[in-house]
């Protein structure tokens, strides 16, 4: 995946692996239910060659399902799997002519698995279904679609060494654009705050 993609899913909220890193807090038993808000500000980030001020707000209720590593064994890097409902809006404001666009979305996320594939990398499936995300009002990502990520955890007791490695889509029932690329995203925020 593009880098640009990358910070505009983990800075505007769509996102599997911040999902990861906000499920650290351990929990007693599975189906239990994880909610939590949260907002702010980026201050001039570099988005499709621009630089924005991101405002934004984000809500989030998650399912836990199954632990796969967990919880507090080794207390660093405690996954479950199970289902996410995240939706939210952030204004993207261009900091060279003041001009401003509005993103919104409601993602419905279906775990599917994280399995050990060795060398500390492991591969998270899941499922995005169905609503559009938008910016200023237009769609952008619309229908469902499958990724598999490689994550490296490395040492599970350390959360320092985690990072992305790539991905891909396995299932793409839809217009997900800005999966494969930026272009279509850049290309509307570029007209709408260019």
């Amino acid at each position: 995946m593009h880098a640009c993609t990358r910070v505009r899913f983990v800075a505007l909220g769509f996102v599997a692996l911040s999902a990861l890193a906000l499920l650290a807090e351990p929990a007693a038993a599975t189906d239990k239910v994880i909610r939590g808000d949260s907002s702010g500000f980026v201050d001039d980030a570099e988005v499709c060659g621009l630089t924005v001020d991101i405002s934004y707000t984000t809500t989030f209720r998650a399912t836990v399902h199954e632990w796969v590593i967990g919880p507090d064994d080794p207390p660093a890097d405690n996954v479950w799997l199970g289902n996410i409902n995240e939706h939210g809006s952030a204004t993207l404001t261009n900091v060279a002519n003041g001009k401003s666009v509005l993103r919104t979305w409601n993602d419905n996320i279906k775990e599917d698995s994280l399995v050990d594939v060795g060398d500390g990398n492991w591969e998270y499936t899941y499922a995005v279904n169905g609503f559009p995300s938008r910016l200023g009002g237009r769609p952008i990502g619309v229908g469902r679609i499958v990724i598999t990520q490689t994550l490296h955890l490395g040492d599970l007791a350390d959360e320092s060494d985690d990072y992305f490695v790539g991905e891909v889509a396995s299932f793409d029932a839809g217009r997900h654009p800005d999966f494969s690329s930026d272009a279509s995203f850049c290309d509307a925020l570029i007209a709408a705050i260019g």
